[in-house]
């Protein structure tokens, strides 16, 4: 009982330590050990070995408590492998123990031997990982401590005084209190202070003023070449105090990380808070629209709009934000040529260099002025910087620690040397770069060189734990980075990232760039830290995927060059395999497809691996990645099953083969073939017994059962998925699944009460931009539809919307625009929205090949129903989806029927057949709101036959049940057919008190023309 109490607050200590350490995957250890004990507590199974395991796992976080306090988040990739490894086993112990509870003594007695066999593997494991993290990376409390035959009482002493003498440190050390990994650095935007040192640009900064308090909106773009201080005169404006007054949101955007449109969206969108959709950029503009006056600085602009085949994109979105009335732009870009917008007249003429006497001010404000004698030297100094704003303030830095006299001289000396190796003609700006980079402070730290030639390769800057854990061979590396802030070739973000300004960045690329020995072993630590994320992507890992965000532009930057430069073909096997996975990540959390997913195929080539190539066609065969007209799936996935039934490879590579050609048939409906692959993955898995593969692919066989509307499938085959989930990724999709069948059981409270908790968890997680946070949103409108609670779904699928795209999860991109499209029919959309919605969701299905195209064939009966009473064309529509969605698409089919068995319309003569064909499918899936649907149909055709004591029966059950359903809109339509059953009764009463409970319930729904009907009845009996 000591041993487990103490294991509990460990645990309990360890996790708050490491949620403000933020090292990966330890707090799963945390949650799991907590919800070990008591299962130990109760077990019966071999008490005394599963009391051991409980002492080495006391041990293990003793030593893990010893690495959150003393590691300064200096983690190598290595260790987090291990200590991921270690919470698979934490599960399998943790497995074992839930299917002991469940066990009969009887069960128990003839599954001994493999009880024995399956403690002692994870006693084993557990010993094992207690002497590695205290051996192979030397964490323990003391050496006492780290003894393997150390008494559990000493360790918790030891442990207590470890906390007690760290906690002041937590509270005050600002690397732990606060995550350096919240996002990409370049996409990041919070807006930064009034410049410090600013002169010479009086008459720009006064004509921006001008337009950004006048009363037409403000469309300024500051051109100029590099180093010329665009972007602290934008900072100068935004930060003006009538500025600040008259615009109640600002906003500045660094674009120097968004290659492409679409990463330019997502960084506005990141800093604006807005969810990724396929219609992002619509969604920012609606954004400003509604928040009132508001400046929006797009920083280095021209990173996303030189490219060619992004340019027009570029401009069009550019556009867009410039026909918001109410937001203010400026615009900075490289260069003297415009985009194609209507800015500001007159134009902002291109910077030039600021005056002698802005300089000299500069200067003042770097360095001691200077004395009479040196004021010569102050002069020439000033004619060689050009002016250039940047310039000067390197060279004033270089001046203010060597003086006038001497970076005079040692200019003199270079620039003569840079003349007779040919180099006169370089900028002033490079020539200061070259003066800074000869300075006694850089000179004195020989290497700070080196490191800014590695930064020219980071967009995203890097922190010292990256530098250290990624083992860069740069010697004194804290003084490397020290001599390269105080001569302003570097700087600090605002997340501790160092960073260089784009100038020194491309001028060190040309002129230094890095050598292997610099970049490689950055890009191997960054590559080691995906491969960890993709091999224990299925438990929940702390801050590791927003660290991956954090680098993704050094990712980009950094693998580019090993494909250009790296000859060697091993480190294109590893190059080609990091990009599948950062592909994968990148679509996860929905950033689209990576850039550089299309250099694999050479990459294929040059090298011959099969397990790259069969990789790549995994990625390919997920129908969101690439136009499936661009490769024939069938025969790749025919060359793949060749491949992996008859050469020996990893089976976890089968096994995700497998997995994705199950998924790429089920997303087509083809029913048998998906479950031949399911069959094969699950047989894989179960075979090599690792609960993580066997829980993948039950949960895969989910959507097998999820796409063929089963639902009691779903809720069993993840209660068997249940069993081996606990504690990891898997859990929250099981959950997920589960939820959605029982909102398809029409049990919405229940649902919506598991998915508002699921959305907490991923939120917690660092998956707010995920692919699965959309899912769950998604189930959330699901539930909001069911409840008939209309607004709240749209406002949901617009928000999927937003953060989706043609070229980002596009699937829930046109799936949202098809029920924005159908809600839109019933709340009172314009025609032309709708029908604006719909032809892009018909593009992207199109352009996908999707066979989930018939739901514009339906949306466009509906529109024919509802808003132009066109029966025969609605009728001839909705046969045809019936026909193609029949043992397809479940959910396409039942609402053509509940269309075609609705008495209000009477399309085609055979509305009783249609109903009664509508109910008994609704009872057959378990289908509870269509059931009532049915039933309510039915009730209105016996009253149609002068039934009406039958109708009452069935309207009365069916209110009873859809007001525990909380369904508005159904409930209304009851109360309404009953109060008509009044009327005719003579109990005008009763019935207006029916009619006047339907009214409430109809403007909940938002059905305005009903709620307008309902209002006439009451008028007819001077309802008050």
């Amino acid at each position: 009982d000591t041993t487990l109490q103490y294991t509990i607050i460990a645990a309990n200590a360890l996790r708050d330590v490491s949620n403000l350490a933020q090292i990966p995957f330890l707090s799963s250890v945390c949650n799991l050990v907590l919800t070990l004990v008591p299962l130990v507590q109760k077990t019966k199974a071999q008490k005394d070995r599963c009391m051991r395991m409980v002492e080495e796992i006391h041990r293990t976080l003793c030593a893990f408590m010893s690495l959150s306090v003393n590691s300064d988040n200096n983690m190598p990739a290595a260790l987090l492998d291990d200590i991921a490894q270690y919470v698979q086993t934490l599960q399998t112990f943790h497995a074992f123990l839930q299917t002991d509870r469940q066990r009969g003594r009887i069960k128990r007695l003839f599954k001994q031997s493999e009880i024995t066999l399956k403690l002692e593997t994870c006693e084993s494991d557990l010993r094992y990982a207690s002497q590695l993290f205290a051996m192979k990376y030397g964490i323990g409390l003391s050496a006492a401590v780290a003894e393997m035959d150390g008494d559990t009482e000493a360790r918790h002493q030891e442990l207590l005084e470890l906390i007690s003498t760290r906690s002041a440190s937590f509270a005050t050390d600002p690397s732990i209190r606060e995550s350096a990994f919240k996002a990409s650095s370049g996409s990041l935007s919070l807006l930064p202070g009034l410049p410090k040192i600013f002169y010479g640009r009086d008459y720009e900064l006064a004509q921006i003023l001008t337009h950004l308090l006048g009363s037409e909106p403000a469309r300024i773009l500051i051109l100029g070449p590099g180093g010329m201080g665009k972007t602290t005169l934008a900072t100068a404006a935004l930060c003006d105090e009538a500025v600040s007054a008259r615009y109640t949101s600002r906003h500045f955007i660094s674009c120097e990380s968004a290659y492409t449109t679409t990463d330019l969206l997502s960084s506005i969108a990141l800093h604006l808070g807005l969810e990724n959709s396929s219609r992002l950029g619509r969604h920012i503009v609606d954004h400003f629209v509604r928040s009132g006056p508001a400046l929006l600085v797009l920083d280095n602009f021209e990173t996303p709009w030189e490219p060619v085949e992004y340019r027009d994109k570029a401009e069009e979105f550019l556009a867009s934000l410039a026909d918001v009335s109410n937001l203010a732009l400026i615009v900075t870009m490289r260069g003297a040529e415009r985009p194609k917008i209507k800015w500001n007249r007159p134009f902002l003429p291109p910077l030039e260099p600021i005056s002698s006497f802005a300089s000299r001010q500069i200067f003042f404000d770097i360095a001691e002025e200077p004395l009479d004698e040196e004021e010569q030297a102050l002069s020439e100094l000033l004619d060689l910087s050009g002016s250039l704003p940047l310039a000067v303030s390197l060279m004033a830095n270089i001046v203010s620690f060597e003086g006038y006299a001497g970076t005079l001289s040692r200019w003199q000396h270079e620039h003569t040397e840079l003349i007779s190796d040919g180099h006169s003609k370089r900028s002033n700006l490079e020539k200061s770069i070259i003066l800074s980079l000869g300075s006694p402070r850089l000179l004195s730290e020989p290497y700070a060189k080196d490191l800014l030639s590695l930064l020219s390769l980071l967009p995203d800057g890097i922190t010292e734990e990256e530098l250290l854990a990624s083992k860069v061979p740069v010697p004194r590396l804290a003084s490397c980075r020290l001599a390269l802030l105080r001569t302003s070739l570097a700087y600090m973000d605002v997340s501790r990232r160092l960073k260089a300004l784009s100038p020194i960045r491309e001028y060190m690329r040309r002129a230094h760039p890095p050598a292997p020995s610099l970049s490689t072993p950055v890009r191997i630590y960054l590559e080691q830290i995906l491969s960890v994320w993709d091999v224990h992507q299925h438990l929940p890992s702390g801050n590791l995927a927003m660290r991956i965000v954090g680098s993704l532009g050094n990712m980009h930057s950094l693998m580019l060059q090993g494909l250009d430069e790296d000859k060697d073909p091993a480190s294109w096997l590893v190059i080609g395999k990091s990009i599948t996975i950062l592909n994968g990540f990148s679509k996860i959390m929905l950033k689209g497809t990576s850039p550089l997913l299309q250099r694999v195929p050479a990459l294929i080539d040059a090298t011959g691996d099969s397990l790259m190539r069969w990789r790549y066609a995994g990625q390919l065969l997920n129908r969101t990645t690439v136009r499936p007209t661009d490769y024939d799936a069938e025969a790749l996935i025919e060359q793949g099953v060749r491949y992996f039934q008859t050469v020996q490879c990893p089976v976890g590579e089968a096994i995700r083969f497998y997995d994705r050609a199950t998924s790429y048939h089920s997303s087509l409906r083809n029913y048998e073939q998906a479950m031949y692959f399911s069959d094969a993955a699950l047989g894989l898995a179960r075979r090599t017994k690792n609960i993580h593969w066997v829980a993948k692919t039950l949960l895969i066989r989910c959507r097998i059962a999820e796409d063929f509307g089963d639902s009691s499938w779903v809720m069993d085959l993840a209660e068997q998925a249940g069993q081996l989930t606990f504690g990891s990724m898997y859990e929250l999709e099981r959950l997920r699944m589960e939820a959605g069948a029982v909102v398809r059981f029409g049990r919405l409270r229940q649902g919506l009460g598991v998915l508002e908790n699921l959305q907490h968890h991923l939120i917690e997680m660092g998956f707010r931009n995920s692919d699965k946070f959309l899912a769950v949103i998604d189930l959330q409108a699901d539930v909001h539809l069911g409840k008939s609670e209309y607004l709240e779904a749209y406002a949901l699928h617009k928000e999927i919307a937003a953060k989706t795209s043609s070229g980002v999860s596009p699937g829930f991109h046109a799936n949202s625009l098809i029920y924005m499209a159908h809600i839109g029919i019933f709340t009172g959309r314009s025609e032309e929205d709708i029908l604006a919605d719909l032809d892009a969701a018909q593009a992207l299905y199109t352009s996908m090949n999707s066979r989930r195209i018939l739901l514009c064939t339906w949306l466009r009966a509906e529109l024919a129903l509802h808003r132009h009473a066109d029966l025969e064309s609605a009728y001839t529509e909705y046969l045809l989806c019936i026909d193609k969605s029949r043992g397809r698409f479940h959910d396409i089919f039942d609402w053509c029927l509940s269309a075609l068995g609705d008495p209000r319309h009477s399309m085609g003569g055979n509305t009783f057949h249609w109903a009664t064909a509508y109910l008994a499918i609704s009872c057959k899936n378990k289908v509870l709101v269509s059931t009532y649907r049915a039933l309510r149909y039915l009730a209105d055709i016996f009253v149609s036959w002068g039934d009406d004591e039958t109708a009452t029966n069935v309207f009365q059950a069916v209110l009873q049940c859809v007001t525990e359903a909380d369904n508005h809109r159904l409930k209304a339509e009851c109360m309404d057919g009953l109060a008509g059953i009044a009327m005719r009764r003579g109990d005008r009463t009763e019935a207006g008190v029916l009619w006047e409970g339907a009214r409430s319930l109809l403007v909940r729904s938002s059905q305005t023309k009903a709620v307008a009907v309902v209002d006439s009845r009451l008028k007819e009996l001077d309802w008050c």
